[in-house]
């Protein structure tokens, strides 16, 4: 689970004789270089750290894996998009029904000096065969061919993206406490918070609802706890800071978690709509998103110690926790006795002048 060196990916067929194994085989080498390529772009030296830390404090720790397009994270890259138009090939010709002679449209309209555009157009029932001089109607016009073609090309400024790994603790995430197993979570939600401006500016159709943070009971605890640990001490909410940070709330739910629900039409709907499961974004009490997505192709859930359920397993820092409390009980006593445990002086009311001892300061061995 942990080591101090990056863990090595590489990839082996699994059987010599299935011949999409083999195939696979003389791919490794390409698949070897991408896993490279992900392990360097997430900087995956400090992930384990983060794991580490995470197994330490929480006991828990998710790893969440999915493609992200963001041009402000890792630039952009020009594209050349080529667009296209409609050509005709050949000519509008008139066909004569008694002879078959086909003349062209442009040929009549030279035959004709004074007409334009528009005048040869409504003129086109009185165009006169060049052979038999029979006259041509509308019925006897046939449009030219048109075909599409190339045309010009538009420069792009296209955003890049790159496959993304995130290392979560168990303060933001949330699994079910009776499930040993990954493949036992009828559910896996992940709570962040994130500032109002970035969420409304990724979804632009749900911008005038996400709005000042809204939380509730076990939520605002739950926020509350998030929010303090990130700013490494007591938290006092309502401030302009916390004021803007929403709770960003993504859940994912396997299908069989629909079966939950007692309307059949209801979940035979959802059924068709997430066959492999739903992922479902809130921003605080706003609707953002939701798509067919399948849990396992994007999480694993690790834990530090073996145990039951998946909330309730101990952390590597547990067994330190009351050798520390010993320790800060210890040095707490210490300081104190330091400030407050020097006796006080009795002395002679004739020698000592009590009524100014009172109003001095009151400091360690000052008399």
């Amino acid at each position: 689970m942990l080591s101090q060196d990056v863990p090595q990916v590489r990839f082996f067929p699994s059987s010599a004789q299935a011949e999409e194994d083999v195939a696979a085989a003389k791919a490794a080498k390409a698949a070897t270089e991408v896993a490279t390529l992900v392990e360097r772009n997430n900087r995956i030296g400090n992930l384990i750290v983060d794991e580490a830390f995470h197994l330490w404090a929480d006991g828990k720790a998710g790893a969440y894996v999915r493609f992200v397009v963001d041009g402000q994270r890792f630039g952009f890259h020009p594209e050349t998009e080529i667009g296209v138009r409609e050509v005709k090939v050949g000519d509008d010709v008139y066909v004569c029904p008694d002879c078959g002679t086909e003349m062209a449209e442009t040929e009549q309209k030279s035959k004709d000096e004074t007409a334009n555009d528009k005048t040869a157009s409504s003129e086109r029932g009185q165009v006169q065969c060049s052979e038999c001089g029979a006259l041509l109607t509308e019925e006897d016009f046939v449009a030219a061919e048109m075909i599409t073609v190339p045309a010009g090309t538009t420069r792009l400024r296209v955003p890049n993206g790159q496959e993304v790994i995130t290392i979560v603790g168990g303060l933001e995430l949330k699994t079910p406490p009776w499930a040993n197993e990954m493949h036992e979570y009828p559910y896996l939600q992940w709570n962040m918070e994130v500032h109002q401006a970035r969420l409304r500016a990724a979804y632009p159709h749900a911008a005038d609802k996400i709005g000042p943070p809204v939380a509730s009971g076990m939520q605002e605890y739950e926020r509350l706890a998030r929010l303090s640990q990130s700013q490494g001490g007591p938290l006092t909410e309502g401030g302009d800071f916390n004021i803007n940070l929403i709770t960003f709330q993504r859940t994912w739910l396997r299908p069989w978690a629909f079966f939950a629900l007692e309307d059949k039409a209801l979940r035979d709907e959802l059924l068709r709509m997430f066959p492999d499961g739903a992922y479902v974004a809130l921003a605080g009490d706003a609707y953002c998103e939701s798509r067919n997505e399948n849990m396992d192709d994007h999480w694993r859930v690790l834990h530090a110690l073996p145990g039951d359920g998946s909330s309730g397993r101990p952390a590597l820092g547990d067994s330190l926790i009351s050798v520390q409390e010993r320790f800060n009980t210890l040095s707490n006593l210490q300081v104190e006795t330091y400030e407050y445990g020097i006796p006080p002086i009795y002395a002679d009311s004739e020698v000592l002048d009590f009524d100014s001892l009172q109003n001095q300061t009151a400091e360690p061995g000052a008399h």
